[in-house]
């Protein structure tokens, strides 16, 4: 399975999320764009609320990533530095939020 990662890493103060995978690709994605993606039940409820989904100019340009906690075998949990603390990323997800990126 290419959706397991082999390292992951925080660079750039912590703003960039770096992922290789297995199949030697390369993930980046910035800590914006990963707490737009949040679909947790709180941020899916706010976009159901408000009918607006978060895009990532929609946070601080410094938005860092405070915690990487992983969530099983095939997730991980990212805290921010705004305070929200559930983000449950599973690996599939992050690998397509990358070629969404690209794309």
């Amino acid at each position: 399975m290419n959706d397991q990662p082999v390292g992951i890493r925080l660079t750039q103060q912590a703003t960039l999320l770096e992922i290789d995978w297995k199949d030697g690709a390369t993930t980046r994605l910035s800590a914006t764009t990963l707490r737009a993606a949040c679909h947790c039940t709180l941020c899916r409820s706010a976009a159901a609320k408000t009918g607006q989904v978060n895009q990532a100019e929609d946070f601080s340009p410094d938005l860092s990533i405070t915690l990487i906690e992983p969530m099983g075998a095939n997730s991980i949990n990212l805290q921010f530095s705004d305070g929200h603390i559930r983000g449950i990323f599973p690996f599939p997800y992050l690998r397509s939020l990358s070629a969404e990126k690209a794309g």
